[in-house]
């Protein structure tokens, strides 16, 4: 189930979301490299370690980032998450500008290259 997201400027999306929470059974939270790990961010996986047996974190906008960058990124995610949760998290780097992404998100009729 995809669900409208949190922090959205309709309070009827944020509630949706958080109703739908015990009935999850994978959640991918996506975080913003622009703005990693906020306030909203531990509180909505707070939520979500209640009731999700799986939790996925999809670091966004690593075009953004050098791969050094990226990699600091993902090691200070897992730091923090480990101090505040005592568990590990799967952290996978994401962005559009990518070509593998790319190209799924605007697939290619059979025959049309």
């Amino acid at each position: 189930m995809d669900t409208p997201g949190v922090n959205s400027t309709s309070e009827n999306n944020t509630q949706t979301t958080l109703d739908w929470l015990p009935e999850v059974g994978l959640t991918l939270m996506v975080i913003s490299t622009s703005q990693p790990l906020s306030k909203q961010d531990i509180q909505l996986i707070r939520q979500a370690v209640k009731f999700s047996p799986d939790i996925r974190i999809i670091l966004s906008k690593t075009d953004l980032l050098s791969q050094s960058e990226t990699g600091q990124m993902i090691r200070y995610l897992r730091s923090e998450l480990k101090k505040e949760f005592d568990r590990d998290f799967r952290i996978y780097p994401y962005s559009v500008s990518d070509p593998v992404y790319r190209d799924q998100a605007n697939p290619v009729s059979p025959g049309s290259r």
